[in-house]
């Protein structure tokens, strides 16, 4: 039952990790970036100007990092669901459920079934 118990979490965490848009929103770090260096790189633009764009990229990066860190515990807390419901209930301790997400066969499968959301996502998306 641990095993179950740890499928469940698993994949309970690659749900809210692909629901919460994680991948988009940690992807949007690079645009803040790039849109700050190209400030940085422009030589008609005065000190004051680059000051003003790196401390508003600061301020954007500082958002994104807390939105992200946000949607992680998130995912995390429903992700640790299952194990701690399996252990109220008596049917597999928490610390073997835990346990059994190392194994290689856990992982293997939490990954097919990654790929297999990440793919319905990605086609769900484009057609809308």
């Amino acid at each position: 039952m641990s095993l179950a118990a740890a499928f469940v979490s698993g994949v309970l965490f690659l749900v809210a990790f692909f629901a919460l848009r994680l991948v988009p929103i940690s992807l949007s770090t690079v645009a803040v970036l790039r849109g700050a260096l190209q400030v940085l790189r422009d030589s008609q633009e005065t000190d004051d100007a680059k000051e003003r764009a790196m401390r508003q990229s600061t301020v954007r990066l500082l958002s994104v990092l807390a939105a992200i860190a946000w949607r992680l515990l998130l995912a995390f807390l429903l992700a640790a669901v299952p194990l701690v419901v399996a252990d109220l209930l008596g049917l597999a301790p928490w610390q073997e459920s835990a346990s059994a997400l190392e194994r290689w066969e856990m992982i293997v499968a939490l990954c097919l079934v990654g790929i297999a959301l990440c793919y319905g996502w990605a086609r769900t998306w484009s057609k809308t």
